[in-house]
């Protein structure tokens, strides 16, 4: 029983590190605002729950696309900078992971590495878990 319990603990503690952030929503909200990052963004990403594509929010065009770069039409987004998606009502089809890349500079620490080195700026996990009930 002991096992069981500190296995329990284990793994509920390993999962809370790996989201930033949990969102819990009723379904037909207005006006979601999900705070992705503090500083402008490339692309906002997404992975809905029950689905393996990731699909990304063109800032520019502010549009889904698709991992194939196909435009997904959606009129129930908009974006806020430097890094807010809103969500003007919410449907259970908006559950799901969003995240977010830097536009970010390369320095020149990282101009001047060895081929085949990489430093990763931003190691750790960011975004929000979306949960729409």
């Amino acid at each position: 029983m002991k096992t069981l319990l500190l296995l329990f603990s284990l793994v509920t503690i390993s999962y809370s590190f790996g989201v930033a952030q949990y969102l819990d929503v009723p379904v037909g909200k207005e006006n979601v605002e999900l705070k992705l990052a503090t500083g402008n963004v490339k692309v906002i990403t997404r992975k809905l729950a029950g689905s393996e594509e990731v699909q990304t929010w063109n800032v520019e065009k502010k549009t889904w696309q698709d991992s194939k770069g196909k435009p997904i039409t959606s009129t129930n987004f908009s974006y806020k900078a430097p890094g807010t998606l809103i969500l003007k009502k919410v449907a259970k089809a908006d559950a799901g992971f969003y995240d977010y890349e830097m536009l970010k500079e390369v320095t020149e620490a990282q101009k001047n590495l060895p081929e085949g080195v990489f430093v990763d700026v931003e190691p750790m996990l960011t975004g929000i878990e979306l949960i729409v009930q």
